[in-house]
């Protein structure tokens, strides 16, 4: 189902697609892809359980204000999430809760420029130990005030690059102090422009292979 509707880009309903059977459906990337008109999307009876990609899958449906069913989708073979959400720019929440991402290498871009997401369920239950890619993770995601992210294993990341860029309302990340970032290579701007931002106990931080954004953290506190 890869681009099945990409670029329809005054596509504002599709009627029947709670019906869809997609039991056999491997990829779904950038199905969704550029839809900007796209409300409203009822996924319920979407069967993922062999779907091995979603990136793209939402990218650039600025319109859309919810999706029904994704916090059912069963996502344990997936691996590829990238920019999966990117540009969804009237999201408000989404509930991950179901999610199973332990095959996931790469998480790259994943809320990129969700500028009103709120909330996101279940991101506490993420579990990140095959991601090598956290770039602009949540970058632009200006109305998120709170993230746990306690349950990351970022042991294997080797990009952080913008993933916290422009998260202006940001003040509090639960479980930062315990990144691992031995291996990050690209932490430029991880933490640019975090106004509100509370950093404490970052000695994890003191590993970055660039002691850049080390001193700029411990100026913030």
């Amino acid at each position: 189902m890869s681009y099945m509707f990409t670029n329809c880009y005054k596509l504002k309903q599709i009627k029947g697609i709670d019906n869809f059977n997609t039991i056999n459906v491997t990829k779904m990337k950038g199905m969704f892809g550029f839809c900007k008109e796209l409300l409203y999307l009822d996924l319920t009876n979407f069967n993922t359980s062999i779907v091995t990609t979603m990136n793209c899958m939402f990218y650039g449906c600025w319109k859309l204000k919810g999706i029904k069913g994704i916090n059912n989708f069963n996502t344990i073979n997936v691996n590829d999430f990238y920019s999966m959400f990117t540009q969804c720019k009237e999201l408000e929440y989404l509930d991950l809760s179901n999610f199973n991402t332990s095959k996931v290498t790469t998480m790259e871009g994943i809320f990129e420029l969700c500028s009103n997401l709120k909330q996101i369920i279940g991101i506490n239950k993420i579990i990140t130990n095959n991601v090598i890619s956290m770039r602009a993770m949540f970058d632009n995601c200006k109305e998120i005030e709170y993230l746990d992210l306690s349950n990351f294993n970022t042991i294997q990341v080797t990009d952080m690059e913008y993933m916290f860029n422009e998260c202006n309302k940001l003040k509090y990340i639960k479980g930062l102090n315990n990144f691992k970032t031995f291996n990050v290579i690209k932490n430029w701007i991880l933490v640019q422009k975090l106004k509100r931002i509370r950093i404490f106990r970052c000695i994890q931080f003191q590993y970055f292979k660039s002691y850049l954004y080390a001193i700029y953290i411990s100026r913030m506190q």
